[in-house]
């Protein structure tokens, strides 16, 4: 006998004709065959070479393979963690390393002048928190959109607030090495 309400629909695993609610996407009749197709559908799905992408390093030229989610959400560009460090040893060397100090030797010039108090006022203008993330935290940085070094020692125009901009730690390592736009302060 037919319950009120109920509609008749057919399992597309093992073909048995089974009654379920109209509101319900039921498309099996129990679940030993929704596990069957789950099951079924999972193993030749891994290993599937359409999944797979062969792509080049770009520092030995060897030949990788990867699965295409890593191609597409990481942005696979080497075939170890070696060639990986290798690339980032190369690209942190001379001037395209953040701390290069443009030919003075490698010699460290302090921030002069007022550099403290201009500190002070970007902490306190930024409110304390990073001016991209917004987090807080006792290590911020306050940041030269300008680099320093491009002023040639001049301070003064160096430490003006319209270059400076607190961040915190992560977000300062980010923009200096490009990997992040540095926002207007």
């Amino acid at each position: 006998m037919r319950s009120i309400n109920k509609v008749q629909r057919t399992c597309q695993f093992c073909g048995k004709s089974f009654e379920t609610w109209p509101s319900r996407p039921g498309i099996y009749c129990s679940k030993q065959c929704t596990t069957t197709v789950a099951a079924r559908a999972k193993k030749p799905n891994k290993e599937r070479p359409e999944n797979f992408r062969w792509l080049t390093c770009e520092v030995c030229q060897e030949k990788y393979r990867i699965h295409k989610c890593y191609t597409e959400s990481r942005k696979s560009r080497f075939c170890s963690n070696k060639c990986r460090y290798a690339a980032k040893k190369k690209q942190m060397t001379g001037s395209e390393n953040p701390n290069y100090r443009h030919g003075n030797g490698g010699k460290r010039t302090s921030r002069r002048g007022n550099w403290r108090k201009v500190r002070k006022e970007i902490m306190e203008r930024d409110g304390y928190k990073c001016r991209i993330c917004h987090s807080t935290g006792p290590r911020l940085c306050v940041h030269h959109i300008i680099p320093y070094m491009d002023f040639d020692d001049d301070w003064k125009l160096a430490n003006q607030p319209e270059n400076l901009i607190l961040l915190c730690p992560s977000c300062h390592r980010k923009v200096e090495y490009g990997n992040l736009c540095c926002p207007k302060p």
